[in-house]
């Protein structure tokens, strides 16, 4: 089971890498994090979030996505995105904790490259490649994050 979930952080973290973060100097991510590029997003096209628990039988541990499209939810998104400090950092390895849940976050500019992040959060860390407070970010935009 253990190995399993390292092997799914393994494709989440492989997919967070082909994403490119356009943004300006780097910025010390807290707790001993890989540092993250600043970024100030702006004239977004589409933001998609995706929540899973693996460590839950389906259907709660099912994956659940939502995607903000309209101009209404991009504000909003966009605001938090800014105020909890997102951003696509360098892939930091998982601590060896299980039980935790997996994000991933895609952000489609009107221009530019599609930025690919995703994370595993377990035990108060996040691991993976999105910097920033992952958690409140998630309340933010109307996601509960798992137990």
């Amino acid at each position: 089971m253990a190995r399993a979930r390292l092997a799914r952080l393994a494709c989440l973290v492989a997919v967070g890498l082909a994403g490119v973060v356009p943004g300006a100097a780097l910025a010390g991510v807290s707790r001993g994090a890989a540092p993250a590029r600043a970024t100030h997003w702006s004239g977004l096209r589409r933001v998609t979030v995706t929540v899973a628990n693996g460590s839950l039988p389906p259907p709660y541990g099912a994956p659940r996505s939502r995607r903000f499209t309209s101009a209404a939810a991009l504000r909003r998104v966009t605001r938090a995105l800014n105020t909890y400090r997102i951003a696509r950092r360098r892939a930091v390895r998982a601590s060896g904790c299980v039980g935790g849940y997996e994000v991933t976050i895609t952000v489609v500019p009107r221009r530019g490259r599609t930025v690919h992040m995703g994370a595993y959060r377990c035990g108060g860390r996040t691991s993976g490649t999105i910097a920033g407070d992952l958690p409140r970010f998630l309340v933010a935009i109307g996601i509960r994050p798992p137990a």
